[in-house]
């Protein structure tokens, strides 16, 4: 990943993205270096948006 220009778009510092980079991988077991995994977050993103869950019927399980 380019940090340096994505931070400069975000408007944050390279090391701050970082570390909220390599914090998301940790929490989600992942690793956002491949483009497959960034593909199926995408995804799962869109359709929980898609298909407007309730959030507390979420917290329940």
């Amino acid at each position: 990943m380019i940090y340096r220009e994505a931070s400069k778009e975000l408007f944050i510092h390279r090391s701050t993205l970082e570390y909220r980079i390599e914090r998301v991988e940790e929490i989600l077991n992942v690793d956002l270096n491949h483009a497959y995994m960034r593909f199926e977050l995408m995804m799962a993103y869109k359709l929980y948006n898609l298909f407007d869950f309730d959030r507390s019927e979420l917290a329940k399980r």
